[in-house]
């Protein structure tokens, strides 16, 4: 009978050992983990003009690596639209960023042709096309302008609302 005790007692502390290191490990993995740069995304609300924050952990870049990479992982996250429900989507859902890329201090972003029919859960194209601008502007210092295309037409963005952000 003593000796199923002390086996009881082993295998206890053993269990018990082995659940310590699992919990240590992981630990240090979360910690260790990168969960990439902060980035606040800025976006319309449905119950009034106003504008509120999201943040998202986004990749950042290295200096191996390109700024477009970057910029063009935030604009898919932008593109993704809000994570909450009372927001709505900067662009109507279903719209692509078909390129993008940086030259010099320029942005030069291709969206597909469903950015162009907004719906009621969307901002209208004016609105939307100054909240990508406002977004980059804010999360990438280093970028002075932003030139807008839709299926390669180059298109105007007149800042109509700016002074409402």
């Amino acid at each position: 009978m003593k000796k199923i005790k002390n086996k009881l007692n082993v295998l206890s502390i053993l269990s018990l050992s082995l659940m310590t290191v699992a919990l240590v490990v992981s630990v240090c993995l979360y910690f260790s983990k990168d969960r990439g740069e902060r980035h606040v995304l800025y976006f319309q609300s449905l119950d009034d003009a106003k504008l509120y924050t999201e943040v998202r952990y986004i990749s950042e870049y290295t200096e191996n690596q390109e700024l477009s990479v970057s910029v063009k992982q935030f604009l898919e996250e932008l593109l993704l639209g809000p994570v909450s429900h009372r927001f709505m989507d900067v662009f109507e859902p279903g719209t692509k960023l078909l390129s993008c890329y940086v030259v010099n201090d320029t942005l030069y972003v291709n969206l597909s042709m469903d950015a162009l029919f907004p719906s009621s859960t969307t901002s209208d194209f004016d609105m939307a096309s100054e909240l990508l601008v406002y977004n980059v502007e804010k999360n990438f210092r280093e970028i002075k302008q932003v030139e807008l295309f839709v299926e390669g037409n180059n298109i105007v963005v007149e800042f109509k609302h700016r002074k409402a952000f």
